[in-house]
């Protein structure tokens, strides 16, 4: 009977360890702490072009993503640019000269169109590659 007492409280005892063990060297499973691994990873970034098909609004117009965790302002001349994944506000406007044009884009499989000489797209999400038109 004594052997089997000590052989439980052998097994209790590493389990306990193990237990302890596994927290402290996790830091997702920790009660209460963030990771941080997880803490620094940066959102992915995604590659999204302006461009302005057979019009001279690449000269006059801006494209403009906002979030709390990033704001950037771009041109229509067909370059890349890198946008990390995120949800924004979308607005495109002239810097000059404004007409009415027709806008479009696609970002994770949703498109978004309108016209005017600018607009406004909420709740844009960035997830993969995209594009916005003006025509």
């Amino acid at each position: 009977m004594k052997k089997l007492s000590f052989v439980f409280a052998i097994a209790a005892f590493s389990l306990i360890a193990f237990t302890a063990l596994s927290f402290k060297t996790d830091p997702i499973n920790k009660p209460g702490k963030i990771s941080t691994t997880l803490k620094s990873r940066k959102p992915l970034n995604h590659t999204f072009t302006f461009t302005a098909n057979g019009t001279a609004a690449s000269q006059y117009y801006r494209i403009q993503f906002s979030s709390s965790s990033f704001s950037g302002t771009y041109v229509f001349n067909g370059a890349p640019a890198s946008i990390p994944a995120g949800t924004y506000s979308v607005g495109i406007f002239p810097a000059s000269q404004p007409t009415s044009h027709l806008f479009s884009g696609q970002s994770c499989a949703n498109n978004y169109s309108g016209s005017g000489t600018s607009i406004t797209f909420s709740n844009v999400l960035v997830c993969s590659d995209g594009y916005f038109v003006i025509n």
